[in-house]
């Protein structure tokens, strides 16, 4: 109303400019959409607006003038009218639908009904007295662009996804050792460091196991991804990860009691050097945890680069998709040669049993490999079967045989072990999305630690009161 008039003057009204703007709005649907296709992905470039109105040129307007008269349409600049107008039809609506519904209960729940608000008021005042009303950090789904939490009404995608917390691993980058020459900007990346004082170059797969990492036998990376080696501010360490999960751990407490982050701009991450990933294969690596001195970089061909930070650690104890991966360069010198891959990096690493699970033996991946004959990582859906039995029976009835935890139950030792890394600098904790979450500014979101009021629901003295009312 303000920039147009009452009723108001568009410029999309002079058929010139609405032809300029128009081809822009198409232009960038189609660049949208090529893009989504370039990534696997093939979805319509409209946006919901322009697939219900048939243009891209929509006015809040225009949409009003056809639910109301137009010389109410003013009146909708007062947010309170909206409360005063459309819920009444609202209710005659589901009326006609025949709903039963006892509408003398029905009430506002905002501030403008008084008797509502304080009732809340009293009631957030009383938790608050009584220390149930905390304030910290917390993790939510962000997005960077709009730079605010991205709340369920707020995506365009993803309604009802939350956090996930991974464990990042940290394998040390050890000085190459085969004079191959894919390794030259490692070797630069690692004399800089080393000049620099900085504390060391890090792969940093992104684990939901880390009890699990005492069987590790390689490393993975995606030949064709590509990876950056990120400068840590809170460690003084380089991390070599995806720039999508970079651009995660940037918005992430490193100590959020002490209010420290990853990096010391929330939001932004120094970038040192870009890799392929064909040039991160066979490099040596010292692996926290694990019975072997050092392991080596190896190609996994199904590596998603949207999930995690594009680096996985390898477990072919317990993992049936890491186990089938190294079987595979053990057992076809062509297919590890097309890679470079030499004997030294894939032979003398041998399953490490470190899991017994009553009916699957102590490496119940080789198990379930065997039993539904995978003889390849084509064999999705088999491997997907295997994976989620052997993690499921893992976790309930699996028992540690390795370690200083030998003898726990798995869903025992899997919170002390984490924890254990974690105060030993053998790991962080990161968090992103259960899966993708796209807000309506077209961003994909991440998972940022923000400054928030919350209720402690799992507070055990909280959950003990109230069981003891209500059983």
């Amino acid at each position: 109303i303000e920039l147009y008039g009452v009723p108001p003057k568009f410029p999309e009204e002079d058929p010139e400019v609405r032809a300029q703007m128009e081809a822009e709005l198409a232009a960038a649907a189609k660049a949208k959409a090529d893009k989504q296709q370039a990534g696997g992905k093939v979805k319509g470039g409209k946006t919901k607006l322009i697939q219900k109105t048939g243009t891209g040129i929509v006015r809040q307007w225009n949409i009003l003038k056809r639910m109301v008269p137009e010389e109410e349409i003013p009146k909708f600049a007062d947010p309170i009218y909206w409360l005063m107008h459309f819920p009444p039809i609202g209710v005659d609506h589901m009326k006609r639908f025949g709903s039963g519904v006892d509408w003398r209960r029905a009430f506002i729940t905002t501030s403008v009904n008084g008797y509502y608000d304080a009732f809340i008021r009293w009631q957030f005042n009383v938790l608050k007295q009584k220390g149930k009303v905390l304030f910290g950090k917390r993790n939510n789904v962000y997005s960077l662009v709009d730079g605010q939490v991205c709340a369920d009404h707020d995506r365009s995608e993803g309604e009802g996804v939350g956090p996930q917390e991974y464990v990042l691993i940290k394998l040390k980058v050890l000085a190459p050792d085969h004079g191959q020459e894919r390794h030259g900007k490692m070797e630069k990346l690692l004399k800089r460091v080393e000049d620099e004082g900085k504390k060391g170059v890090y792969f940093v797969p992104a684990t939901l196991r880390p009890e699990t990492m005492y069987g590790q036998t390689n490393c993975f990376v995606l030949p064709t991804g590509e990876y950056g080696a990120y400068y840590v501010d809170a460690t003084d360490e380089v991390f070599i990860m995806s720039a999508r999960s970079a651009r995660g751990l940037s918005c992430q407490a490193y100590d959020a009691a002490n209010d420290v982050y990853f990096t010391k701009e929330f939001g932004k991450i120094e970038c040192l050097e870009t890799f392929t990933g064909d040039e991160l294969l066979g490099l040596p690596l010292k692996a926290p945890n694990a019975t072997y001195e050092k392991v080596y970089t190896l190609p996994l061909l199904t590596i998603s680069m949207g999930k995690g930070t594009g680096v996985v650690t390898s477990v072919p104890s317990d993992a049936p998709d890491d186990y089938v991966a190294l079987k595979a360069l053990k057992d076809k010198p062509d297919f590890a040669a097309k890679y470079d891959i030499t004997p030294d990096m894939v032979e003398p690493f041998d399953v490490v049993p470190i899991i017994s699970i009553e009916g699957y033996g102590d490496a119940s991946a080789v198990f379930m490999c065997e039993k539904l004959k995978i003889s390849s990582f084509n064999d999705k859906s088999k491997l997907a079967q295997a994976k989620d039995e052997t993690y499921l029976k893992g976790f309930t009835i699996g028992v540690m045989t390795y370690g200083p935890h030998a003898g726990k139950k798995v869903s025992e030792a899997k919170q002390l072990i984490r924890d254990e890394m974690i105060a030993a600098g053998q790991a962080h904790l990161y968090f992103e999305p259960e899966s993708k979450v796209v807000s309506r500014t077209n961003d994909e979101c991440v998972v940022a630690s923000t400054d928030q009021w919350y209720l402690a629901y799992g507070e055990d003295s909280w959950c003990s009161a109230v069981k003891k009312h209500v059983l």
